[in-house]
């Protein structure tokens, strides 16, 4: 790991990383109580064959159980999907977590935020707050486009007040779909796109 680096090691989660780099979050801050928000962990991505390790996001989201806000976006290689704690040394503290959305077009060495054609950036809520893991903004089938359920403004808020947003160029610009959460799914390469209201 990196010189400096001080870690507890509570919990190791290793990440699909089928672009020859091993992705690797450890677990730094587990939340007291019921929260769902406020873990987080180092998310460091390592070199070709797996010695040396860089920082790749220094606060990565996750929940109690270890699941990590990380996801690939299918058919795009290299294209990774995180939400992101901005404020840790308050969450230390005891102050909600204030999360954003993150993407990453070259295997998470750099990061972009998630915008709108208009340029406002969006949030979106992700594993760690899905009823069914098999659920994904992406499909193989359908490279390019995703589905989500977040929100505008300076960081993500509660998922009841979430709207759906869409993207048909990988993420590059999103746009609003429906207003309120909804469940998904896609179908037929893409071309169907089934919604009910959450």
């Amino acid at each position: 790991f990196p010189k400096g680096q001080q870690l507890t090691r509570q919990g190791y989660t290793v990440l699909e990383s089928p672009m020859g780099s091993v992705l690797l979050n450890v677990l730094l801050r587990t939340a007291r109580g019921t929260s769902k928000r406020g873990n987080y962990g180092i998310l460091f991505k390592s070199n070709y064959n797996g010695t040396f390790y860089q920082v790749a996001d220094p606060a990565i989201h996750q929940n109690a159980l270890g699941y990590v806000d990380f996801e690939r976006l299918e058919g795009l290689p290299g294209a990774v999907f995180i939400n992101t704690v901005l404020n840790p040394m308050g969450v230390r503290r005891g102050d909600p977590a204030r999360i954003v959305s993150r993407l990453s077009y070259n295997d998470g060495v750099d990061w972009q935020p998630l915008r709108t054609a208009g340029g406002d950036a969006i949030h979106l809520h992700a594993f760690t707050e899905r009823l069914d893991p098999a659920d994904a903004f992406s499909r193989a089938a359908a490279p390019g486009l995703m589905l989500g359920v977040g929100n505008g403004g300076a960081q993500l808020t509660a998922y009841a007040y979430g709207n759906m947003y869409v993207t048909h160029n990988g993420g590059a610009t999103w746009d609003l779909l429906v207003k309120h959460p909804h469940y998904w799914e896609l179908g037929g390469r893409g071309a169907l796109a089934v919604l009910c209201e959450d």
